[in-house]
């Protein structure tokens, strides 16, 4: 049997060839994946300065009120087992709530980062109504009416303006604080000046108690509510195209528009675990809008531990163990960045197995068919070109937004690789094919990144296709030479 010598040598040549073109596959596509590091830092960093930008502006809001807080006093026994008078808290909330919401939103930059923040106009009216004193085991007479208080928690009071503030159409005048009823230990308080309207609260005919109040103020990110009301209606709008609805509940109504929104929910009491009254201690209600992040009642917006906080559902005669309840009903709107460049450009960098793979194989079956050498350093050349396209998209991207920033990053790794390739594959007809396959890929993965909801659909046609014009490119290849026809 005679052997072919030339032949063997060159399906060892192929063979070799192609697990070293493999290996250079692989190598560049995890020096690829080094740009996610990169990605993740500066987006880190991007976090830090909204976090700065959002402590100096104003923190993510949450409106938790109006309450109106009416302190008492009861015979209990100490725990010696004296009797003594010990001083509580009635907490009323509204029989009906009304807030109407109107946001502006802007955006503050720090070097060349920036972050969404805004200034809020919340109007809020409704009715307060006596609950039944017999069921909450107090008596009228231990009421102290002349300390009664209207108060609304809010994350953060530094930069906020009482517009107007009434009850029973009488104004009454804000002050800062809301020690029985705060968010961040932070609120704002009001003497009431109807004591003898406040007293016949409780009398045989229930009057309704009216209130009014306007507020402004600033934060970031986001604003969020509570539904106190037995009814409670909010609405929030904003020019500001990608709101993210989030909480315990979602809108009954929404309007969304290229460039702003609106947005209406109208609760009931029974979708709550807390009542419309209860009695608690003078400790009062403590919650904490915790670190910045979108989570609501999970984490955003949650109890201050305190040594007297309790279980919800364990003597619930204490206000301390209403704290969960409330906290795991706020609700309202963030001002969402839907895709920001960091995710664009991460989800871009997932792409570069394809780039690399499809090019280096194009190379390889020039190899094959025009029976041209290509050196193994070559290929690292061109993959460290491929790569770098990465690391220009991200720069740029910080300076001069993804879109603009994606074509420049094209069309200078376009000319470098073409430029390279008219020189290694000794033809430039040669090189306009490794340009048209770049020119699409690139254009295969900007349409891939426009379409969140049909990304994978579009994503597994294009390999479907991509693998059968290589099976139709190699269909009559001769891989073994002579041998090939025995």
């Amino acid at each position: 049997m005679n052997i072919d010598t030339n032949n063997l040598m060159q399906k060892a040549r192929y063979t070799g060839k192609m697990i070293v073109v493999g290996v250079l596959v692989i190598v560049c596509w995890v020096t690829s994946l080094f740009v996610l590091g990169l990605v993740s830092e500066r987006e880190g960093r991007q976090v830090e300065v909204s976090n700065q930008i959002a402590e100096e502006w104003g923190r993510p809001q949450l409106v938790a009120g109006p309450v109106l807080v009416v302190p008492f006093t009861s015979l209990e026994r100490n725990p010696i087992g004296v009797l003594e008078n010990t001083r509580k808290n009635l907490y009323i909330l509204p029989k009906t709530l009304e807030i109407d919401n109107q946001i502006s939103p802007e955006l503050r930059k720090r070097g060349i980062f920036h972050t969404p923040v805004y200034r809020d106009v919340v109007h809020m009216s409704g009715t307060f109504i006596a609950p039944d004193l017999t069921e909450l085991g107090i008596t009228q007479g231990s009421l102290l009416v002349k300390e009664a208080e209207l108060v609304v928690g809010l994350s953060d009071t530094r930069n906020i303006v009482a517009k107007e503030a009434t009850w029973n159409d009488v104004a009454i005048s804000l002050a800062p604080g809301s020690g029985p009823w705060s968010v961040n230990g932070m609120g704002i308080h009001a003497k009431l000046p109807s004591l003898s309207s406040l007293s016949s609260f409780w009398s045989a005919t229930v009057k309704e108690q009216d209130f009014n109040l306007e507020l402004s103020f600033t934060g970031s990110r986001g604003v969020s509510f509570l539904p106190l009301g037995d009814n409670t209606q909010i609405t929030a709008g904003a020019p500001w195209p990608s709101p993210s609805f989030a909480g315990a509940y979602l809108p009954t109504s929404e309007s969304l528009e290229e460039d702003n929104f609106t947005a209406t929910w109208q609760i009931s009491s029974l979708g709550r675990s807390y009542p419309s009254a209860w009695e608690g201690s003078v400790d009062g209600i403590k919650l904490n809008s915790g670190d910045y992040g979108n989570d609501y009642g999970g984490g955003l917006f949650a109890p201050t531990p305190t040594p007297t906080t309790r279980s919800l559902y364990v003597n619930p005669g204490s206000g301390q163990n209403y704290e969960q309840a409330l906290a795991s009903s706020a609700f309202g709107v963030d001002l969402f960045s839907s895709v920001t460049f960091y995710t664009l450009v991460s989800r871009t960098v997932k792409y570069a197995i394809l780039f690399i793979a499809l090019t280096f194989l194009a190379f390889y079956l020039f190899e094959v068919i025009s029976g041209l050498r290509i050196h193994p350093f070559q290929y690292l050349l061109v993959g460290a070109g491929l790569v770098i396209f990465y690391l220009l998209l991200l720069s740029f991207s910080e300076h001069i937004g993804f879109g603009l920033s994606y074509l420049l990053s094209c069309i200078m790794t376009l000319g470098l690789i073409t430029s390279y390739s008219a020189s290694v594959l000794k033809a430039r007809g040669r090189s306009w094919i490794i340009a048209g396959i770049l020119t699409i890929l690139y254009t295969y993965l900007y349409a891939v990144l426009q379409l969140e909801n049909y990304a994978l659909l579009f994503g597994t046609l294009f390999l479907f296709i991509a693998l059968a014009a290589v099976m139709y490119v190699t269909r009559k290849l001769n891989w073994y030479g002579a041998e090939a026809g025995e």
